[in-house]
């Protein structure tokens, strides 16, 4: 469904105007609709404090009747090894879309047992990219295909990180990788309700990745203008219209849109249910905290 509309709320303010206060830039420029005002400082929010930082005392942050756009518990979201810890223990190794995965650095002797083993079978090397636990914006991001490079990330000055299978053959469009960013808001964890924005927006590599080595990271990597490099964004629609006139893609098992809409939105069901399994606290499951997340999604060839 769309994105979550504004719903009424006891105490919202006279004429139902929403006082926020926001620490984020893009919500201090963006927020323009004329039910809700911008407030200078988190006590004067009687009704939505939007952080980006993250809430570490969420009694004191909720003290006067604000809603929290943050949930205690949602770095079994947003931090990558609790993602795949949690993901791990719920499904065990039975999802198809989720790589095998492995944090460091206190699961490094399994993956120097795995790496042993298919090394040992004969068959294409491994190849697994690493990426900091909390970090963001491909920032510390490896391509490893040397067990070495692996053991030299996982020094304590470089901090833990998640080594994650890569995807060797991603769907491409014309020639080049990319990825999606989709948007997916909680407004109660019980019930849960969550809702997908129909609108998204694909994030491509600035350079082809046939023959591209892997340390070409404008080739590997769908996350460049952070590092200073103009980037090309395409609106959904360009994406799918650039994929459905792509023998290329038809080759590498694109079926449309309509296809494979459902089987993201099922996919997101699955990772976002240990936010809801974690949901011990009635006072910040039902309605009094709030969430937009940011999703991103790498499409294999013929998933």
């Amino acid at each position: 469904s769309a994105a979550v509309a504004v719903e009424p709320r006891e105490g919202g303010g006279a004429g139902g105007v929403w006082r926020v206060y926001t620490d984020l830039k893009q919500v201090r420029d963006g927020l323009r609709d004329a039910r809700f005002e911008l407030v200078g400082s988190a006590a004067d929010a009687r009704d939505v404090l939007w952080l980006g930082a993250h809430i570490v005392d969420f009694e004191g942050a909720a003290e006067g009747g604000a809603v929290l756009n943050q949930f205690p518990h949602e770095s079994c979201l947003t931090a990558k090894n609790l993602l795949a810890e949690c993901a791990r223990a719920a499904h065990g190794r039975a999802l198809a879309w989720l790589p095998d995965a492995y944090p460091l650095p206190h699961e490094l002797p399994r993956l120097v047992a795995r790496w042993e083993a298919d090394a040992a079978a004969g068959g294409a090397p491994p190849l697994f990219i690493c990426k900091p636990w909390s970090s963001s914006r491909s920032q510390g991001v490896l391509i490893a295909s040397e067990l070495h490079q692996v053991l030299g990330a996982c020094r304590p000055a470089y901090g833990p990180k998640l080594a994650c299978e890569y995807v060797r053959s991603p769907l491409l469009v014309r020639g080049r990788k990319f990825d999606l960013r989709l948007y997916v808001a909680v407004a109660s964890l019980r019930p849960p309700r969550f809702y997908v924005c129909r609108r998204w927006y694909a994030r491509l590599a600035n350079l082809p990745l046939a023959g591209a080595p892997l340390s070409e990271r404008l080739a590997h990597l769908t996350v460049a203008k952070y590092d200073g490099v103009d980037q090309d964004f395409l609106s959904d629609r360009e994406c799918v219209a650039w994929l459905d006139d792509d023998a290329a893609a038809a080759a590498q098992g694109w079926r449309g849109w309509p296809e494979l809409a459902p089987r993201v939105r099922q996919m997101l069901a699955t990772a976002f249910a240990p936010l809801v399994d974690r949901a011990a606290d009635a006072r910040w499951t039902g309605g009094r905290c709030r969430a937009l997340y940011g999703v991103d999604v790498l499409l294999a060839a013929d998933a």
